[in-house]
């Protein structure tokens, strides 16, 4: 089962404790489950997130399944770090984007500085 987040911040929006009950009962029904959640879009996420995610490793660990969070930006894979999720979960950094500046030569007799 693969879970994609179409928000910045996870943990606040309405219904998702009802995701969250829904994704323990498809766990709970498999041998081996296997989840990834696609962190792609998610700048910060909830403490009560984080917790969640911990014990739904948990769950999958003792099943010997499989958990895996993908397209995690470097500064929330610190916190996951903090929390201990990458003890419980397989966890992919997002790769940075490399950054390209052009810069435009003075045309020729025009300042690079204008007064």
């Amino acid at each position: 089962m693969i879970i994609t987040f179409k928000t910045e911040v996870l943990g606040n929006q309405p219904g998702l404790q009802d995701d969250y009950k829904n994704i323990e009962r498809v766990i709970d029904a498999r041998e081996k489950p296997v989840l990834t959640l696609d962190f792609k879009m998610i700048e910060y996420a909830t403490s009560a997130t984080l917790s969640w995610m911990v014990q739904i490793g948990n769950k999958i660990r003792k099943k010997d399944g499989e958990f895996k969070i993908i397209n995690v930006q470097a500064p929330l894979f610190k916190t996951f770090r903090f929390v201990n999720l990458d003890r419980v979960a397989t966890i992919e950094v997002l790769p940075e984007e490399e950054i390209i500046v052009e810069i435009e030569e003075p045309a020729e007799g025009e300042n690079a500085s204008k007064s």
